[in-house]
């Protein structure tokens, strides 16, 4: 969900991407988003709620009504609600950017405030990354606060493309003090502002392991 306002007392309109699956008119699907206000925790947002009508987005950002979306189409949905969780009532819910539609209880995402990934540095990067340098997190479409809060290791050079993984670091990269340009690494990264991000490991869902950490207007890095 990349953007969207309101409580679910009443149907929501929602700016979509489909990460995988189709979305279809009339059924049900759950949305997911964790809490950006709690101090302590990591409260989430469970609402089931049934696809009224779509919308595909075309070029010029016009929008043409539709029975579906597939993988890689944008669009936006009205969702009305069919229930919510044993926590939440639909007038105290309010949807925003960042969640995520899905559908099966197998497909639930996490959501957190501190996470492992590995990173890969612009070969254009100004400064050295440090921990606790101050950046937005871009993840499915919606931008969070977030920093550096450590760097573990080093990692071998090859050519990033997305979808490696990294498990073994060598020996004399661990415990760096600062990622230069054209690197990559594994760290760990804190969400500022009491918030919390939907994210999945590259194994589950890649869509929504991939990120890009940006400052002041410049791509730092992405993971």
């Amino acid at each position: 969900v990349s953007a969207a306002e309101g409580a679910f007392s009443e149907p929501q309109r929602l700016s979509v991407r489909v990460l995988q699956g189709t979305v279809r008119c009339g059924r049900r699907y759950a949305y997911y988003s964790p809490s950006r206000s709690s101090s302590e925790g990591c409260e989430e947002c469970l609402v089931v709620g049934r696809v009224g009508r779509l919308w595909t987005t075309k070029e010029g950002s016009q929008e043409e009504p539709c029975e579906q979306l597939l993988p890689g189409q944008s669009g936006t949905l009205l969702l009305s609600v069919v229930s919510t969780s044993s926590s939440n009532s639909s007038s105290a819910v309010g949807a925003c950017a960042g969640a995520v539609l899905f559908k099966g209880p197998s497909s639930r995402p996490h959501c957190c405030r501190l996470f492992e990934a590995t990173l890969h540095t612009a070969k254009q990067l100004p400064l050295p990354l440090i921990p606790g340098l101050q950046c937005e997190l871009l993840l499915c479409g919606a931008e969070f606060q977030c920093h550096i809060a450590q760097i573990h290791c080093l990692l071998p050079d090859r050519p990033y493309d997305g979808t490696t993984v990294f498990k073994v670091p060598t020996m004399k990269s661990k415990k760096p003090k600062c990622i230069p340009a054209g690197k990559s690494a594994l760290v760990s990264i804190a969400i500022d502002g009491g918030a919390s991000v939907v994210i999945d490991s590259l194994s589950v869902c890649p869509a929504l392991a991939r990120f890009a950490l940006r400052s002041r207007g410049t791509t730092y890095a992405v993971g």
